[in-house]
């Protein structure tokens, strides 16, 4: 399974950890909340993005001026 973005792609050099989401990224969280681990949370959004979210990036705009529509 390939990245959606590319090592060369200007969006992933936006990515504070500095690679593209793995598989084991997704299932870790799902394993994890599958799991008793997990019991007190409720009703939250987790983002799995390597840390964009939380850099305050606006990767809404970012996406949209790589797609050249911004």
């Amino acid at each position: 399974i390939q990245s959606v973005v590319s090592l060369g792609d200007p969006l992933m050099e936006r990515v504070p950890m500095g690679r593209g989401c793995r598989v084991t990224d997704i299932t870790n969280l799902v394993l994890f909340l599958c799991s008793d681990y997990s019991s007190y949370i409720n009703g939250a959004t987790i983002p799995v993005d390597g840390g964009l979210y939380g850099s305050g990036d606006n990767i809404g705009s970012t996406i949209l001026t790589i797609l050249g529509l911004l």
